[in-house]
């Protein structure tokens, strides 16, 4: 998972990045970390293929699979990748994509603990630059959870993951910024990506250069 998410900048309708295959519903994951592995490739956003006997699973891993709100985060029309956005400490990460256009308010946010034992964990509003009040859904109980004012707060158990839908009117206090290298941004003419140790996400972009001409075309733009 976090190899994939190195390289979540070229994630894009037509260019998934591959985390490999899911394990749940066979042995070595227990109910817990299957549910936590769900989360991982969807937020990703990964192609989802099932490593398991499709046939003979047990219910509660066809549960996990069959899971549409989970699905709709993984195949989201915008196909953003996920960004770590916060550490709580060692094994504790939370991890955020936006869902639908890169300013729409929506976004899908994972609480990963890898930890051992159960830790309390939170998402604040302003890490995502949303504006209270935000509506929070528990992508796995299915349910609209109570929030703070000002974020949201559980406790996570070892191995294991809570995903969110965190949903609010954007606050435009940092701006937007788009990524130019990311693919889902059309590259016209001489238009070539080269990597770029000191820029963002590690890559630029070199549009045209002598006496010729190049640009860039960028989509999915919701003001």
């Amino acid at each position: 998972f976090e190899s994939n998410t190195r390289h979540s900048v070229f994630s894009a309708p037509e260019s998934w990045n591959d985390a490999d295959m899911l394990e749940i519903g066979n042995p070595g994951l227990n109910n817990t970390e299957a549910q936590a592995q769900m989360s991982m490739w969807a937020v990703s956003p990964s192609p989802l293929l099932a490593g398991a006997d499709l046939v003979n699973m047990s219910s509660h891993a066809r549960d996990i699979y069959l899971n549409r709100e989970v699905l709709a985060v993984d195949q989201d029309p915008l196909g953003a990748g996920a960004e770590m956005i916060a550490s709580d400490g060692p094994g504790l990460e939370i991890w955020a994509k936006p869902l639908g256009t890169r300013t729409s308010g929506d976004y899908a946010v994972m609480l990963l603990n890898a930890s051992e034992g159960s830790a309390p964990m939170e998402i604040r509003w302003s890490q995502l630059d949303l504006l209270s009040p935000v509506t929070v859904r528990d992508l796995w109980l299915h349910k609209n959870v109570s929030t703070g004012t000002d974020a949201y707060r559980t406790t996570v158990p070892g191995h294991s993951a809570v995903l969110l839908r965190v949903t609010g009117k954007r606050s435009w206090q940092h701006g937007v910024v788009y990524e130019a290298e990311w693919p889902g941004i059309e590259r016209l003419g001489t238009v070539t990506l080269f990597p770029c140790g000191p820029c963002s996400r590690g890559y630029a972009m070199a549009v045209g250069g002598e006496n010729r001409a190049g640009s860039l075309r960028i989509s999915k733009i919701a003001l």
